[in-house]
């Protein structure tokens, strides 16, 4: 992941309060894959409404990038 993309992750954890492991976002390959995680991140969240939680999650996994055929 280039500077681009480690900006765009901070952007996306300052601005949805929630954080995301380096270990994951190492593995982007689109912006679809960060979008995917963000709304399992924020479904955690509306489903456990409590203040003093901070947004975390432990089971996902993002999905690998299609094949390319060439």
């Amino acid at each position: 992941m280039g500077l681009d993309g480690i900006e765009l992750v901070m952007e996306v954890e300052e601005t949805f309060s929630f954080s995301i492991r380096d270990e994951d976002a190492a593995t982007f390959y689109t912006v679809g894959q960060l979008y995917a995680l963000s709304k399992t991140l924020a479904s955690i969240d509306l489903a456990i409404p409590s203040p003093a939680k901070s947004r975390s999650y432990s089971s996902y996994t993002p999905p690998l990038p299609a094949a390319r055929k060439g």
